[in-house]
């Protein structure tokens, strides 16, 4: 359960920045 936390908030953090440039 917390590595899916963990890895769901990694991915988002990387779209999101990625998007942000």
């Amino acid at each position: 359960m917390f590595l899916e936390w963990r890895f769901a908030n990694a991915w988002n953090l990387g779209l999101g920045r990625h998007y942000l440039g």
